[in-house]
């Protein structure tokens, strides 16, 4: 599993979506407890999306790296399930 929450990704997702955007919120102001932090980070909790899609993709684009001696993917190339051409 994992605790990146998308819109739509479920029925009722949109209110869990607004919830786990709000703890990133809080903890950027400082509202956050820091019980509640040290919870949600044993359960894998991803802080800041950003940071986590560049060590995603990065990793994806060593592989395709390795295995074809280049970093020069085409557009629409998936490696991974996600489309690192695009990126």
């Amino acid at each position: 599993g994992h605790c990146l929450v998308s819109r739509g990704e479920l029925d009722d997702n949109d209110r869990l979506f607004s919830w786990v955007n709000r703890q990133r919120d809080d903890l950027k102001k400082g509202k956050l407890t820091a019980e509640r932090k040290e919870l949600l980070d044993e359960i894998g909790f991803c802080w800041d999306v950003q940071d986590y899609e560049l060590e995603r993709n990065f990793k994806l684009l060593e592989q395709h790296a390795k295995r074809e001696g280049h970093c020069d993917v085409p557009q629409k190339h998936v490696e991974g399930g996600e489309n690192l051409g695009k990126w």
